[in-house]
């Protein structure tokens, strides 16, 4: 699948707990139970995970929550929140995972496509004043039928007292991938070596990627939200080394408007 789409969500999928999950409008403004937000924005990502060329395009922005305890987003699906103890928490969700097609770039050519999956998730949060540590395994269904495994920390805060005041937040992680997962996205077999021209490459299991990012959230209105954001992710391991990886650092940028009720 080559659409905008497919190519934000399997790109940017790092951003998804910052961008998202979060909300690009801060949740703490939700009047009442229900929190549901509206909007659209800019995107500017690689044509594929490892590719040296940038795409911008327009993407919606759609997400909802229910007490802070299930939440629903355009992009990452549907997440609950099932234990919630003190500063401990567990969230697992479900999502659409779309795959990869070879026509998306030259650089692919002879690769063939990876098959859309769905994405079950579990992840564990604890939670320590601004900041928040996290612990998330992946499963795919489908596609590679990978498994990866994220950790990480983020920080939120508050530029100024008011409940309406400018937020930042700051995260970093590091993402373990299984064999299926690295041999789907980075390997390349003995057939692949025969379409493509490229020689043939293991993609063994181990540390991918490393992230880094920041996003900024800026009330226009009480209702109105400007969201702006920035990440970096190196590409690390067999996963660096891969010939279908063009350049191991891939820069995302994007920036959203959106007004929650």
């Amino acid at each position: 699948m080559s659409t905008l789409f497919a190519r934000y969500r399997a790109y940017c999928r790092g951003l998804a707990l910052s961008l998202c999950l979060l909300g690009w409008s801060p949740a703490p403004l939700a009047v009442g139970d229900w929190s549901v937000g509206l909007g659209a924005g800019v995107i500017s990502a690689p044509e594929y995970l490892g590719s040296d060329r940038i795409e911008t395009f327009a993407v919606p922005a759609i997400d909802f929550a229910y007490r802070r305890t299930l939440t629903f987003n355009f992009y990452e699906g549907l997440n609950a929140y099932f234990f919630n103890r003190g500063d401990f928490r567990l969230k697992a969700g479900v999502a659409y995972q779309p795959g990869r097609d070879e026509d998306e770039d030259p650089s692919l050519a002879g690769i063939g496509d990876i098959d859309d999956a769905t994405l079950l998730r579990l992840v564990a949060e604890y939670q320590l004043d601004v900041y928040t540590a996290f612990v998330g395994l992946r499963r795919h269904y489908g596609g590679t039928d990978g498994t990866q495994l994220e950790a990480g920390i983020q920080a939120f805060y508050s530029l100024r007292e008011e409940i309406t005041s400018p937020r930042l937040l700051l995260n970093l992680a590091v993402v373990y991938s299984n064999e299926d997962y690295m041999q789907g996205y980075f390997g390349i077999d003995a057939g692949q070596s025969a379409a493509s021209g490229l020689a043939p490459y293991s993609a063994g299991p181990g540390i991918s990627s490393v992230r880094a990012g920041a996003t900024y959230f800026y009330p226009l209105t009480r209702h109105w939200r400007l969201t702006t954001v920035v990440q970096y992710r190196e590409l690390v391991g067999d996963a660096g080394d891969s010939p279908l990886v063009l350049q191991d650092g891939q820069w995302f940028g994007g920036a959203f408007v959106g007004y929650r009720f």
